[in-house]
């Protein structure tokens, strides 16, 4: 008769070895990204901080999220003024903007990837050179043009400056130029042409940089 004796490998002390740098790993990853998180978040905070504050302690606290003295004077003083109007403006202009970003700087962005035409690589620099330009050096020749055109205090003038950005361009140009030739040239082969390859196959492919051009373009319109 035999007796079974216990099999003891060191497989576990191994185990136990690499699972302890991994779980250190995941708690930083986590750390990190709790702090970038908090980041983005603060300045909301602050918003809504600011809300119930008086103005002097808005003034002397504005990064501290907590008011000294909560007030709400300032949501009564919106029952004075015509917030609906100001808030419906917002809505069609944000929506009006993004839809319309959406849809020239994809179809641009395509162009500058895709079709081949003479000073397409000219444009290209063109629209990075734009990139660098801040918003506000715009600002007074915009509106001398808006003047010009009668557009000023007009849904026109908020909106038409607004429906084409070189940073969307960019975007979809670099995410159109990753896409493989194989699944237009398949498409082509069924018959569709330029604009049907563009919306029908190519787009609905990058939903990716469509969801990031929407984020940006509502937020920042």
């Amino acid at each position: 008769m035999s007796a079974t004796l216990p099999v003891t490998t060191d497989l576990e002390p191994i185990e136990d070895k690499q699972r302890l740098p991994r779980v250190v790993k995941r708690v930083l990853a986590y750390f990190v990204l709790i702090l970038f998180a908090f980041l983005y978040i603060f300045p909301f905070l602050i918003e809504i901080g600011t809300a119930f504050k008086t103005d002097p302690d808005a003034t002397a606290h504005a990064m501290n999220p907590i008011p000294q003295t909560w007030t709400t004077a300032a949501f009564r003083r919106l029952a004075d003024v015509d917030f609906a109007r100001w808030f419906t403006n917002s809505v069609i202009v944000a929506l009006c903007v993004t839809a319309g970003r959406l849809f020239f700087d994809s179809l641009a962005g395509y162009a500058l990837a895709r079709l081949h035409f003479r000073g397409r690589k000219a444009i290209g620099a063109a629209v990075v050179a734009v990139m660098a330009v801040p918003g506000v050096v715009l600002l007074i020749p915009k509106y001398l043009v808006l003047v010009q055109l009668h557009l000023y205090d007009h849904y026109g003038g908020m909106i038409i400056p607004l429906l084409a950005d070189a940073a969307g361009v960019f975007i979809m140009r670099q995410f159109f130029i990753s896409i493989p030739l194989e699944v237009e040239e398949a498409a082509r082969i069924d018959g569709a042409g330029t604009f049907r390859v563009f919306w029908s196959v190519v787009l609905p492919m990058a939903r990716p940089a469509l969801i990031t051009l929407t984020i940006l373009s509502f937020q920042s319109s």
